[in-house]
């Protein structure tokens, strides 16, 4: 394979701007330890930080910001807001529970970073009463949300570190669109139709719209 030797010897604005195309949209999984009262990711950090010194200072100029910091812990996950999905999984016997509702509290300085989530769907049938409510507070704790994502795969595979990967749906339309009426349902019972209507000028506004998309091994729906 042929390897080109003289990249060093482009001029320095055509090398930043191929440094800049390197930076590609990541699902960045993201947990907040209460034990610790640190966040802890399994995703590793961009590609672009640790090529070089010059590559490294041009991530970190226009792309990733160090975030997920706590009152105790300083902020360490890189995070592209413009590029990457945050991804946060339930996590636990309890699910989706105080740690997700209070994340904006728990976790400082973070809020503003997210535009795209990605939270899993969890079956109806093993949902905690508190666990729609507080994905629903989630939600509102990002006020740039522009989109969030509903991961769906088999629970056995939840807290393994798997990667997530966005891929075309399969399966038949009224399958998919069954999940999301459960899914729309499950928010107007336990929250109130006020979170499928929210005001695209206000201050939260992660809309939901029926979008079907998939997760590799498995499924995410955009809503």
């Amino acid at each position: 394979m042929a390897s080109f030797t003289l990249f060093r010897f482009l001029p320095a604005e055509l090398r930043l701007e191929i440094w800049r195309q390197s930076c590609q949209t990541r699902v960045v999984e993201v947990r907040y330890s209460q034990e610790q009262d640190r966040c802890v990711s399994t995703t590793r950090p961009p590609a672009i930080l640790q090529v070089c010194k010059e590559s490294r200072d041009e991530g970190l100029r226009a792309c990733y910001v160090r975030a997920f910091g706590t009152d105790t812990h300083d902020a360490h996950i890189y995070f592209s807001p413009a590029l990457d999905v945050l991804y946060i999984p339930r996590w636990g016997d309890l699910g989706y529970a105080d740690t997700a509702r209070d994340f904006a509290v728990l976790v400082r300085d973070t809020a503003e970073h997210v535009r795209s989530l990605a939270i899993d769907h969890v079956k109806p049938e093993i949902r905690r009463p508190w666990e729609t409510y507080s994905k629903f507070c989630l939600m509102r704790n990002f006020p740039r949300l522009r989109e969030t994502f509903l991961i769906l795969a088999d629970e056995s595979q939840w807290g393994q570190g798997e990667q997530v990967e966005f891929v075309d749906p399969r399966g038949d339309r009224d399958t998919i669109m069954r999940l999301m009426e459960n899914v729309k349902e499950s928010f107007v019972s336990e929250v109130g139709p006020e979170c499928f209507d929210w005001d695209m000028t206000a201050s939260c506004r992660p809309c939901f719209e029926l979008v079907p998309k998939a997760k590799a091994h498995g499924w995410c729906a955009a809503v």
